[in-house]
């Protein structure tokens, strides 16, 4: 058995317990106030979002940006027409506009590959798809499953080395 392993299933399933019990969740009316990024690459990985959704736009016809920037940096970051949330829900594929843990995957995936084939050893790999990684956090907003997906790809970058 994988003693690692389950230590840190054991950590992860115990981190989201205490989250969940005993820190309050905001009120449902809340609203989150309109603040200037809190520093440097928070803003730098803002003005990349916005540079490469000015490229969707410039690229791609009006519904269909919207939509790439969704499927690549979650609904937040690239509001849809409301029409066309509503027919992704009734067809039952509107997961699709939400990021997760399969962006995640993808990116890190093609950091350590394209690492590996520049001939970089493991932990400069690690370290490039790591800041990789924090930055498309950020870029998408940090909501939960992003941050989950974030937080459980450094702990396999982590395994890496």
């Amino acid at each position: 058995m994988q003693r690692p392993l389950v230590w840190l299933t054991l950590i992860f399933i115990l981190a989201i317990l205490v989250t969940r019990f005993f820190i309050p969740a905001p009120p449902r009316d809340f609203q989150k106030p309109k603040t200037e990024p809190p520093n440097a690459f928070v803003s730098f990985s803002l003005l990349v979002r916005d540079k490469l959704l000015a490229i969707h736009a410039d690229s791609l016809p009006e519904p269909y940006n919207a939509l790439m920037g969704g499927i690549v940096f979650g609904s937040q970051a690239s509001p849809l027409p409301e029409d066309i949330q509503e027919d992704y829900k009734k067809v039952g594929v509107v997961h699709i506009l939400v990021v997760s843990g399969a962006q995640v995957a993808i990116l890190v995936g093609v950091c350590l590959a394209l690492t590996r084939t520049l001939g970089f050893p493991v932990w400069g790999g690690v370290v490039f798809a790591s800041i990789v990684n924090l930055l498309f956090v950020t870029m998408t907003g940090a909501g939960a499953s992003i941050l989950r997906a974030g937080i459980m790809a450094e702990i396999a970058l982590l395994a890496k080395l």
